[in-house]
């Protein structure tokens, strides 16, 4: 009887202004799940796995929506298509940030328009309890 939450993204490059985030609103103390799937395609060869990792913030809460705050939990970096971490959430708001360090190194324009579909990702919220997001 768990409860999925799913979202899609990308990652961008090192000049990228704004990174994705996701904000996340937990009522009252949970148990989640987060997975980081680096989405696959057919085209792309295999072995072409990235490095992954994401945050998890807990937002100020006077400082209106989409403002970051202490840092609550951390990924471990992975080389892979998943990585997945299990925390205790209290009722608060939090911000996850996925990223990869493969891209880094690449403009957000190459990323975002150069036709390479390998920079999308799922990004998967698990708990027995219902989540907002």
């Amino acid at each position: 009887d768990w409860h999925e939450s799913r979202m899609s993204g990308q990652f961008w490059g090192e000049d990228a202004l704004e990174m994705q985030a996701y904000h996340l609103i937990v009522f009252e103390t949970a148990e989640i799940d987060v997975s980081l799937f680096h989405k696959t395609s057919k085209n792309r060869r295999e072995g072409s796995e990235l490095d992954l990792c994401f945050v998890v913030f807990k937002s100020n809460g006077g400082s209106g929506r989409g403002s970051i705050g202490k840092l609550i939990e951390s990924s471990k970096r992975s080389i892979g298509k998943l990585i997945t971490l299990g925390h205790i959430f209290e009722p608060g708001e939090y911000m996850v940030v996925p990223f990869s360090v493969n891209f880094w190194h690449t403009t957000s324009n190459q990323s975002k328009f150069g036709g390479n579909d390998n920079n999308l990702y799922n990004l998967a919220f698990h708990s027995p309890k219902v989540l907002n997001h």
